[in-house]
């Protein structure tokens, strides 16, 4: 049975309701980009491990696999790109968490044999629903993003 709504007083088919709301609420938009990132990169080749990864102090939006490496991606989804790419979004600050969380990720797991990468992946909403995404493989390395950070002592 195929599932109709009622829109304006007029019954219409599932599919066009999705092509009327064609942009994710706010709320789903970051779950939405992860789940679309993790399609791509599957088809790509890449194991998918762990998805939304989180701890006390961190977090990996995908953790993957890929031949010899370990894949951590930070994905940044963005209604549109009034603020610029959303990629751009991937500040050094963002940078030095998540590879700080990856440090912490391959101890606990135990995981210091694989080569450790960061990827980052942008989408882009547009009008219509068509989603832009793009892909950086190792788009940065841990000690350029390290580089100057200060560890504070805390008495």
């Amino acid at each position: 049975m195929r599932e109709t709504f009622e829109l304006w007083g007029v019954v219409v088919g599932s599919w066009l309701t999705a092509w009327l709301e064609p942009l994710p609420r706010r709320g789903d938009l970051g779950w939405r980009g992860e789940r679309l990132a993790a399609r791509y990169l599957r088809r790509r080749g890449y194991v998918i491990l762990e998805s939304r990864a989180r701890d006390r102090t961190g977090e990996a939006d995908l953790i993957c696999l890929r031949g010899s490496a370990l894949i951590f991606v930070e994905v940044k989804t963005r209604r549109d790109q009034r603020h610029g790419m959303a990629e751009w979004a991937v500040d050094r600050t963002k940078r030095r968490r998540l590879i700080l969380f990856a440090e912490r990720y391959v101890l606990k797991h135990e995981l210091g044999d694989w080569r450790i990468r960061y990827d980052v992946v942008g989408i882009d909403w547009r009008p219509g629903g068509r989603p832009s995404l793009r892909h950086y493989p190792d788009a940065f390395d841990a000690t350029e993003s390290l580089a100057g950070w200060r560890t504070e002592t805390h008495r």
